[in-house]
């Protein structure tokens, strides 16, 4: 199994849940350890839309609501999974692009 997390969860929480999950056949990456920080959601989400077999894990809303956006990510045909912190709650929101 893949994850891929992105630029709004943070490097060190990435490397804390790879350091727990070593041995388990499970791939934890942080976006920027396969594309440059600045890489736009259309591309990277194309890309491993391509690959197949990532799940996403976003706190990033402009996926949800910009235009482009969007549209990668409804086009890439992964699972993403959305939180968001709400006052002192996480919230946190499971999309299949349909």
């Amino acid at each position: 199994m893949k994850f891929l997390f992105d630029n709004c969860v943070s490097i060190n929480a990435v490397e804390a849940l790879r350091a727990l999950l070593k041995g388990k056949h499970i791939e934890i990456l942080h976006l920027t350890d396969r594309f440059l920080p600045n890489t736009s959601d259309e591309v990277w989400l194309t890309e491993l839309g391509n690959e197949g077999d990532w799940v996403i894990i976003s706190a990033d809303p402009r996926i949800t609501h910009g235009k482009a956006e969007k549209a990668a990510w409804k086009s890439c045909g992964l699972t993403v999974f959305f939180y968001m912190m709400v006052g002192q709650a996480q919230i946190y929101i499971t999309k299949h692009p349909t």
